[in-house]
């Protein structure tokens, strides 16, 4: 699950500074993301990516 919150914190991170996911990033994180949603669920992946993203910068989010 720690994955999944990782990739939702890292979002936030780009969003809050204004720098978008690079294009040469996108293909590894989208299969990241698939294989996350694979395993673990489309449904518990999304939530834990969730809660990543609601993690402040200071916060652990695993």
């Amino acid at each position: 699950m720690r994955p999944a919150r990782l990739l939702g914190a890292a979002a936030r991170a780009r969003e809050s500074a204004g720098a978008p996911l690079p294009q040469a990033e996108r293909g590894d994180v989208g299969r990241i993301t698939a294989g996350l949603r694979a395993t673990l669920g489309t449904e518990t992946c999304a939530a834990e990516y969730s809660t990543g993203c609601a993690a402040g910068v200071d916060d652990d989010p695993a």
